[in-house]
């Protein structure tokens, strides 16, 4: 197992890392908001911590320490693959959300501003991590989905902007020029070169590596779905079977592991709850991670501990045990 830790001392954070690991790979990136709830008693992240709630910290496999940028508050990021650029959502925490859309700044691993956007709902970066997709548009009370105004394409090599007047609620990039669009009412395919839309036969918008299967964003309403595409059918409860009844949750969500050896591999932070420490007021969680096969329906590995979030190339995830972060690498070798 290849892994490097970041140990937590007060508010100071310290990472070692295995020369070895740091010769044949890059190091891995994480971006975490420490406003990050761990625990249905609203424990959060900071508080273990000792850091600002709504900054955002970046976190490097290979450094020191963990960098704080931007000013915040901020409430969700979306980091490119090499973790250079963030696309930050600035606002009030989920649960305290009015009927705005966020304001999204997108800015470099030192916390320089590049660009800003307003009314900004999702946002997601392409593989060449160059180009971002944007869902312009506003929460409103007690809506499970956001009224979307829509789509704009960010290329942050030339600034261009490039408007689309649609309205999915989510979406992700697939293959160079297009993106998959999640609509209430199903996907459909993008293509960016023309602007028209085509019929998809995918139910969510985050395709696994082999494209056989699919996973739906959640939200604060809604659990992430993942549906075998090959079937058509949902395989989530089988899933959550497998994985010892713990519950596929959207924060921290689900990933495709991109450069395992095979196309299913999903690495899933779950915790199981219950009130049987500390009595029914206070339940407590067996946490872990697990790496699933998905065409098989199995667990290929189960890493124990909380999951805070997955690195920005999709091949680690970054556990909290007690006050230490670690990275773990779940790519196959």
């Amino acid at each position: 197992m290849r892994l490097a830790l970041v140990a937590v001392l007060g508010s100071a954070l310290a990472s070692f890392a295995n020369p070895c690991y740091a010769a044949n790979t890059h190091p891995h990136v994480a971006v975490v908001i420490p406003g990050l709830v761990l625990d249905e008693r609203d424990k959060t992240l900071a508080s273990v911590l000792g850091l600002p709630p709504w900054a955002i910290y970046v976190f490097r496999s290979d450094d020191r320490r963990g960098r704080r940028i931007g000013r915040g508050p901020f409430e969700r990021v979306d980091a490119n693959a090499g973790g250079d650029r963030v696309a930050a959502i600035s606002g009030l925490p989920a649960n305290e959300i009015a009927s705005l859309g966020g304001h999204l700044t997108i800015l470099d691993s030192y916390g320089n501003q590049l660009k800003t956007f307003d009314k900004i709902v999702q946002a997601g970066w392409a593989t060449d991590g160059k180009r971002l997709a944007l869902i312009k548009g506003t929460f409103m009370p007690e809506a499970e989905l956001p009224d979307v105004d829509s789509l704009l394409v960010y290329d942050s090599a030339s600034g261009a902007v490039k408007r689309f007047r649609i309205h999915p609620y989510a979406t992700e990039w697939i293959g160079r020029d297009s993106l998959l669009l999640e609509y209430g009412r199903g996907t459909r395919i993008l293509d960016l070169r023309n602007g028209k839309e085509a019929p998809s036969k995918y139910h969510g918008s985050l395709l696994s590596p082999d494209q056989s299967f699919s996973l739906s964003r959640g939200s604060d309403a809604n659990e992430p779905r993942i549906w075998d595409e090959l079937r058509g059918v949902d395989v989530t409860d089988v899933i959550e079977r497998a994985i010892e009844g713990g519950q596929v949750r959207p924060i921290p969500a689900p990933f495709w592991v991109r450069d395992g050896l095979h196309g299913s591999l999903l690495c899933i932070p779950a915790c199981r709850y219950s009130a049987g420490r500390g009595g029914a007021d206070q339940p407590w969680a067996n946490c872990a991670t697990y790496l699933v096969d998905v065409s098989t329906q199995t667990v290929r590995r189960r890493i124990p501990g909380r999951a805070i979030a997955q690195s920005t190339d999709q091949r680690a995830v970054l556990m909290l045990h007690g006050r230490r972060l670690e990275f773990i690498d779940v790519s196959e070798p």
